[in-house]
């Protein structure tokens, strides 16, 4: 639902698993997603830097908040296509295929109930390989 308020919490990372809990993600699902460790460690001393209990969030604004800040920070850095935080989550689908992670692990990794919205993904990894292929062959065919 658009505008629900977007919050983790300090007890939602998981260092020794390498996931966050997320709260009401895409479709509304409640699931753990990979992480990691750079990214638990920076939160975990964000959160005790800032004194806040494993119950307080660390993060909680609006979707819309969320969306605006993003907006302001590709415009900083002189980034005007638009990309959206559903535009990143493609990108991160499309690299994790890249990379060879299994299609199965990243339908996970997306809270995809359906293998085949995922394929969806694969379809744009094959597609990107193939012309960074075509584009660093000395063939051009």
């Amino acid at each position: 639902m658009r505008g629900r308020p977007w919050e983790e919490r300090s007890e939602d990372l998981n260092t020794e698993a390498g996931a966050v809990f997320v709260r009401q993600g895409k479709g509304g699902k409640d699931r753990y997603a990979p992480a990691d460790v750079g990214t638990l460690s920076l939160c975990r001393c964000y959160a005790a830097g800032a004194g806040l209990s494993g119950h307080e969030p660390l993060v909680s604004a609006s979707v819309r908040t969320v969306q605006r800040h993003m907006a302001d920070a590709f415009l900083a850095a002189d980034i005007t296509w638009g990309p959206t935080c559903h535009t990143l989550r493609h990108t991160c689908a499309t690299w994790q295929l890249d990379k060879g992670i299994p299609i199965e692990a990243v339908r996970e990794n997306l809270g995809h109930e359906d293998i085949a919205i995922t394929q969806i993904y694969l379809h744009l990894a094959i597609r990107q390989r193939a012309r960074t292929y075509r584009d660093c062959s000395g063939f051009g065919i």
